[in-house]
């Protein structure tokens, strides 16, 4: 009987659950070792008659610092940029007792706003220049980068959970990019669309009634180019003058006396920028 007896006290080690170890040597009395992806300080705190001693697995030595002053172990994690989370754990040891504590770490999980951005033909400087950002989480992550792979996307910036694009203005098709948003071993694509640059006329159709007369319409076009060519397809409908100065077309129409419309269009060309405007006749 003496001898089952001092087996059982010389039992020296038994699971970690707070407030319930007690070896009577050895009594873990608080531990704060369950980390965000920020990573941070945590302490375990021991109730011991001695210092205690400590051991990190292996698995941890490269993403966590222990020390021990006293009753007390502080644990300290960097930040976490991984795709899984992270797992570890640590021997404490007092007058011949002995415990373990496990140590984890969760990762982050980039999201972004959506995966494709719109933008108009616009240069990024221009007031009337459309939606040139997005946002991601988490904001507080530090590392966060953008690249792009065209040329046309001037720049890509992020900080404070936005990714600012910086874009040239598009004076022909309209064309695509990809800007990458990087943040550790994590990334996300997003597709970025430029629209065509467009030829604006006022009006944006042509009305002719009766008898011959002119129309004076005025255009705009994308960084104050000017008309190449203007081109009816029918030949009562003519091109009496084109100003690039002031951005303006004349256009007459023969005279037409029957009652039922006749309807034709006019193609305007300034370099790779092509617009159809519609032109109709009534008698």
């Amino acid at each position: 009987m003496m001898l089952l007896t001092a087996l059982m006290v010389g039992c020296n080690k038994d699971d970690a659950t707070v407030g319930e170890v007690d070896l009577g040597y050895l009594k873990v009395l608080s531990s704060d070792v369950n980390f965000g992806y920020l990573g941070g300080t945590g302490t375990i705190v021991i109730d011991t008659k001695s210092n205690v001693q400590y051991e990190l697995d292996e698995s941890g030595a490269e993403w966590c610092t222990v020390s021990a002053e006293g009753s007390i172990v502080t644990v300290t994690v960097p930040e976490h940029t991984g795709i899984e989370s992270r797992h570890t754990f640590i021997t404490l040891s007092a007058d011949g007792r002995e415990v373990e504590i496990n140590i984890s770490q969760t990762t982050f999980h980039l999201m972004v706003d959506g995966g494709s951005l719109a933008i108009n033909c616009l240069s990024s400087e221009s007031p009337l220049a459309g939606q040139r950002s997005i946002t991601y989480t988490p904001i507080d992550l530090s590392g966060i980068s953008a690249t792009k792979d065209v040329d046309w996307i001037k720049s890509v910036k992020a900080e404070m959970g936005t990714v600012t694009i910086d874009v040239q203005e598009n004076r022909g098709v309209s064309r695509e990019g990809v800007v990458t948003i990087m943040a550790g071993e994590q990334d996300w694509e997003i597709s970025v669309t430029q629209e065509a640059a467009a030829i604006v006329t006022s009006p944006a159709s042509i009305s002719f009634v009766g008898a011959n007369r002119e129309v004076v319409i005025s255009f705009d076009i994308p960084g104050g180019a000017g008309l190449t060519s203007a081109t009816p397809v029918a030949d009562w409908c003519t091109i009496t003058n084109i100003d690039n100065a002031e951005k303006t077309i004349t256009i007459s129409a023969t005279r037409y006396t029957n009652p039922l419309p006749r309807e034709t269009t006019i193609t305007l060309v300034s370099g790779s920028i092509t617009t159809t405007i519609n032109v109709t006749q009534r008698g």
